[in-house]
């Protein structure tokens, strides 16, 4: 923890769904080169999101926009998880 409001703390960094060493870079390569942006098919290519589930919000958003890095926590839907 920071002891002065100036001191740097390490930043959060997401980038791959962790139970299958996918990053989110290569899901976001894949959906650019094959168009597709389902997550069923990258859970077929990738098997992200079949196991914890915990990647699940981070492969939505990478297919929907592109982004492969995130410095937050995205909450998961319960209901979603697989």
């Amino acid at each position: 923890m920071p002891t002065t409001p100036g001191e740097l703390r390490p930043q959060l960094r997401i980038d791959r769904c962790v139970c299958h060493d996918v990053t989110f870079r290569a899901l976001a390569e894949w959906s650019a080169s094959t168009g597709c942006r389902s997550v069923d098919e990258a859970a077929r290519e990738f098997k992200c999101t079949t196991s914890c589930g915990m990647c699940l919000p981070y492969v939505e958003r990478a297919l929907a926009t592109g982004q492969t890095v995130f410095h937050e926590i995205l909450p998961v839907r319960r209901s979603a998880a697989r």
